[in-house]
């Protein structure tokens, strides 16, 4: 079992994004109302499927392995095989870099421009056009490369990479995706909006996809240490954001990105989380490494997975993609 490694992230914050505007947001102060039913999509599948977790380590790489896991997940649930087909992070980060801000038509400040060139920083946007225009290749055609740069990537793809990969791309009709965005004309903190807009709130909308099968790839603002990496994280993967008046935020905050797989109701006598969504990491093993002696509920799936709640998603989340 491997300890998590320094801390480096890997989500690009959304332009005009703030802790104020983002818990000012209508959909955030709406309260989910969610049938009481777990949702595991790994229930059917690790049974007989080898799925080894993966580990960024000390790279900007959440984006790509977030997306990959969910894909080998949608895929073998589509297909029912009995073995997971496994994609390289590898192949898909470096082609998530070659989808560049300005050819995915987005206007980033030279802050967001710094932290992609120095800790490899992308946008889930970047991967949906990856999808589209690379596709995904066998994980063993190009195996994750030992580096001490966190935005190290491949800036020319091998051939015979990209003919593999290219069998595996995606029509953009087969993808949702969103961002939070500013909306001209309204000052802050009420100026933030998403740019394809909601029915309800995205607790019900990422709860109606698994509901249907579907995982969720989700972007997260990492706010204090308290969060996402704290011990209660790192040792029983439960993710859980200070208190509202104890959080400050100070600059530009970073992101980290997860597939969402499973859903779990509140337990009796919770009426604080909204429930809890399950998730696959990207920091090995050594994240929940004491899953199995948790003293929260509901506890994580496993190593390498953790579990936030709704109340904090329907806030917290900043981007994502999912099929459709």
């Amino acid at each position: 079992m491997a300890l998590m490694a320094e801390a480096v992230y890997g989500a690009c914050t959304p332009p005009g994004w703030t802790l104020e505007g983002a818990r000012d947001m209508p959909h955030a102060q709406t309260a989910a109302v969610l049938p009481q039913s777990r949702i595991n999509l790994l229930d059917d599948v690790m049974s007989h499927a080898d799925w080894p977790l993966g580990d960024q380590a000390g790279r900007g790489t959440c984006n790509a392995y977030a997306v990959v896991a969910a894909e080998e997940l949608y895929r073998t649930r589509q297909s029912k095989t009995q073995n997971m087909q496994l994609f390289s992070q590898e192949h898909f980060y470096s082609a998530i870099r070659q989808c560049t801000f300005e050819k995915i038509g987005m206007q980033v400040d030279d802050d967001v421009k710094r932290a992609q060139h120095t800790q490899g920083l992308t946008f889930l946007a970047q991967a949906k056009q990856a999808l589209i225009e690379f596709g995904l290749c066998q994980d063993t055609l190009m195996p994750m490369f030992e580096t001490d740069d966190p935005a190290f990537f491949m800036q020319e793809i091998p051939e015979a990479v990209a003919k593999d990969a290219a069998s595996r791309r995606l029509d953009a009709d087969a993808l949702e995706h969103n961002i939070i965005d500013v909306r001209t004309g309204t000052a802050p903190p009420q100026n933030l909006t998403w740019v394809k807009a909601l029915r309800s709130n995205i607790v019900t909308l990422f709860k109606d996809k698994l509901a249907h099968g579907i995982p969720v790839v989700a972007s997260f603002a990492i706010l204090d240490k308290g969060s996402w990496f704290s011990n209660t994280a790192e040792q029983w993967g439960k993710v859980r954001y200070c208190l509202k008046e104890d959080l400050k935020v100070s600059g530009r905050p970073d992101g980290h990105t997860v597939c969402i797989v499973g859903y779990e109701p509140p337990a009796d006598g919770d009426t604080q989380s909204g429930g809890w969504f399950h998730f696959r990491n990207s920091h090995g093993d050594g994240f929940a490494r004491y899953f199995d002696d948790n003293p929260f509920e509901p506890g994580a799936l496993g190593k390498g997975y953790g579990y936030i709640s709704a109340k904090d998603v329907n806030v917290y989340c900043w981007e994502y993609i999912f099929r459709k």
